[in-house]
């Protein structure tokens, strides 16, 4: 890392590497695969089977007045239902499905290609639903059946969240900040994952192959190998 950062006094104006990491990556998915001297990044590949998502409800018949009573019989109802219709509770349980027993498969292309999956749906048809059933941070009161797997490997046999994260919607952001700038920098809040290791077997091919990397690249390279 001692020469990556030496080199990095020698970096243009802010102007000037603006247009210069710009231009890096102006073609970046076809240049990628070059750029890593064969090196091939990890893939992931997410099936789900038969997924289907039910949600189990109290249905009311009207809405009772809030009273300390009523909202002392709801609580009952929540935790005893048995007690709840001794105490004259009008309501009864009903399953609600929020996702009906779907299939697909999300994958990458491979390492040369760079890919991005867009869900699509109205309000309400179960898009939140199915993103944290995948992710494996769905709600314990919800009801999951079928079957979802990365790479083969079914959620319980395995840390999802070690593999992909559900980023939930906020409506707080910087406007100042380009969206290419967004999701850098959360990507970055996660960690520089396996980079380091990747860029010190990409240092040890360069060597093998008699390739002498440009000082400015090389040093932006191992800056954003490193840095979190």
């Amino acid at each position: 890392m001692d020469t990556g950062m030496n080199t990095l006094t020698k970096l243009p104006p802010p102007l000037e590497r603006h247009l210069f990491v710009d231009n890096l990556i102006k073609n970046i998915q076809a240049d990628n695969f070059r750029l890593l001297v064969g090196v091939k990044l990890p893939t992931v590949e997410v099936r789900y089977k038969n997924l289907r998502v039910e949600a189990e409800c109290d249905v009311v018949h009207g809405k009772p007045l809030p009273t300390l009573w009523n909202s002392l019989k709801t609580m009952i109802s929540v935790c005893s239902p048995a007690a709840a219709k001794l105490m004259g509770s009008k309501s009864h349980q009903a399953n609600i499905c929020l996702i009906s027993d779907i299939n697909g498969i999300i994958k990458t292309e491979g390492a040369e290609v760079l890919k991005m999956t867009l869900l699509l749906g109205p309000p309400g048809c179960g898009k939140t639903s199915l993103l944290k059933a995948l992710s494996g941070n769905l709600d314990q009161s919800l009801q999951l059946t079928g079957e979802v797997s990365y790479n083969g490997y079914k959620l319980e046999e395995f840390v999802p969240q070690k593999t992909c994260a559900y980023v939930s919607q906020n409506d707080f952001h910087i406007s100042e900040m380009t969206v290419r700038e967004t999701l850098d920098f959360s990507s970055h809040c996660q960690g520089v994952g396996s980079r380091a290791e990747m860029m010190m077997v990409v240092s040890k091919r360069e060597a093998e192959a008699g390739i002498v990397p440009d000082p400015v690249i090389d040093a932006y390279m191992k800056v954003h190998a490193e840095t979190i």
